[in-house]
C-alpha cells in the first residue's frame, strides 16, 4: 500500500469584517455623527503608490473604538474638497482633540494634505509606540537594537565599532505584519492572496479601479481592524499609558507632519532613510537646532557628528589658602567640558545611510 500523506492543513481564510462602503455625499452627515461619539479613531489610507510623487488616494477607513463600526470612504467619488456635506469629515481630520490612531501614518499624512488640503492632527502613530516601548516597558538590550539594524545595513557598517557612536540612537520601524506575527495579537494572522499578490508586483493602481471589486474594500477595512486590535494589545501591555500617551501624540505629530508633500516619500526611498525612526522623533528639541544639508530636518546639535575642540585651562585660582606651613598656595579651577566647534552638514542617519548606498555628500565641516 502507498504510504499515508498527511495533508497540509487548511491556510486560514482572511479575517472577515463589517465595514459601511461610502460613495455618496449624502451618507456624510450619518458617518460623521457616528465617529464624532467614539473616543477615538483608527485610520487608514489606500490607493496607488501613496506618498510618492505619483500618488492618486483612493480610499480612506476609518473606525471607531474597537474598529465596532468601520467606514471606507471612496475618495475617487468624493473628491470635491469644498462640498459642505465633506466639509464635517474634513474638520474631524484636522481636529487635534480626536485621536486617531495610525501604523505609520506619514504617508496617509501626505495623501489627505495633497488630496483635500487638510493636515491630520491628533495623530498617536502605534509604529512609534512600538519602537519607544523597547527601551521602556520592554527593557530590551542594547545587542537589540544593534541586531535590528543589520535589516538596513550591512556588515560592513553595523560591525565597525569606530561606527557604532555614530549609529548610538538609530532604532529601525516596525511593520504592522511583522508586529502582528511577534506579538501574536491575532491567531491565524490572513491576508487576502489575491491583494497580497497585487502589492508584490509594484503596481498599486489596482486601488483605481472602479467599481471597487468587494476583496479590495474588505482588504482596507481590515487593516482598520488589525490597527485596532494592535492599538488594545499596547495598552494591555502598557505600551501606551497615561504617563506616556501626550509624548507619543507629539512625537507622533513629528514623524508624521515632515511628510508635507509627495515628492519627500521619494527622498526617503531613495536614501533608505525611511526604515529609521528620525532623530527629530526620537529626541525631544532643543531651543537652538541646525539643518540637515540633505533631509532639510531641523535637529538638535546632537543628531549631527561634531568636532571637539578641548577649552583652554582654566587659570589659576588667585585667591590663597594657607598650607600647614603657613604659605599663600594657588590651585586651578576644574578644566570646562569639552564643546563641539564644528558639525557635519548632514544628520547622522543620512550620513550612515548615505555611506551605506554610496552616495556622495557634503562632509565638510561646518563651524559652529
Amino acid at each position: 500500500m502507498p504510504p499515508k500523506t498527511e495533508q497540509e492543513p487548511a491556510k486560514p481564510e482572511p479575517m472577515a469584517v463589517q465595514f459601511t462602503y461610502v460613495e455618496n455625499y449624502n451618507q456624510l452627515p450619518k458617518v460623521v455623527q457616528k465617529l464624532s461619539r467614539s473616543s477615538h479613531l483608527i485610520l487608514d489610507c489606500e490607493g496607488q503608490s501613496i506618498g510618492s510623487p505619483e500618488g492618486i488616494l483612493s480610499l480612506i477607513s476609518v473606525g471607531t473604538a474597537g474598529s465596532k463600526e468601520i467606514f471606507v470612504l471612496d475618495v475617487l467619488r468624493l473628491h470635491d474638497r469644498t462640498h459642505p456635506l465633506l466639509r464635517p469629515f474634513l474638520l474631524l481630520l484636522q481636529n487635534p482633540t480626536v485621536l486617531k490612531i495610525v501604523w505609520d501614518g506619514r504617508m496617509d499624512f501626505a495623501e489627505i494634505l495633497a488630496t483635500y488640503g487638510v493636515p491630520l492632527r491628533g495623530l498617536l502613530d502605534l509604529q512609534i509606540a512600538e519602537v519607544v516601548s523597547r527601551a521602556g516597558a520592554r527593557e530590551e538590550q542594547e545587542y537589540q537594537r544593534r541586531g535590528r539594524l543589520r535589516r538596513v545595513f550591512d556588515k560592513e557598517i553595523t560591525m565597525d565599532s569606530s561606527l557604532r557612536p555614530l549609529m548610538r540612537d538609530f532604532h529601525v520601524v516596525a511593520g504592522l505584519q511583522g508586529i502582528i506575527r511577534e506579538c501574536k495579537i491575532v491567531e491565524n494572522l490572513a491576508k487576502d492572496d489575491e491583494v497580497v499578490a497585487m502589492h508584490k508586483d509594484g503596481n498599486s493602481s489596482f486601488w483605481l479601479n472602479r467599481p471597487l471589486p468587494p476583496n479590495l474594500c474588505a482588504y482596507a477595512a481590515a487593516d482598520i481592524k488589525l490597527i485596532s486590535l494592535t492599538y488594545d494589545f499596547f495598552i494591555r501591555k502598557a505600551w501606551i499609558t497615561a504617563a506616556n500617551h501626550a509624548t507619543l501624540v507629539c512625537k507622533s505629530t513629528r514623524y508624521t507632519s515632515y511628510f508635507d508633500s509627495r515628492e519627500k516619500r521619494q527622498f526617503a526611498n531613495d536614501m533608505n532613510v525611511a526604515r529609521l525612526l528620525p532623530l527629530d522623533v526620537v529626541h525631544e528639541p532643543e531651543p537652538t537646532q541646525y539643518q540637515c544639508y540633505l533631509c532639510m530636518r531641523m535637529l538638535n546639535l546632537g543628531c549631527f557628528e561634531t568636532l571637539v575642540t578641548a577649552p583652554a585651562p582654566a587659570p589659576a585660582y588667585t585667591g590663597g589658602r594657607r598650607g600647614r606651613g603657613g604659605s599663600v598656595q594657588s590651585r586651578r579651577e576644574p578644566a570646562g567640558r569639552p564643546v563641539p566647534s564644528h558639525r557635519r552638514p548632514c544628520c547622522r542617519i543620512c550620513a550612515m545611510c548615505a555611506k551605506a548606498g554610496k552616495v556622495v555628500i557634503a562632509t565638510d565641516w561646518l563651524t559652529l
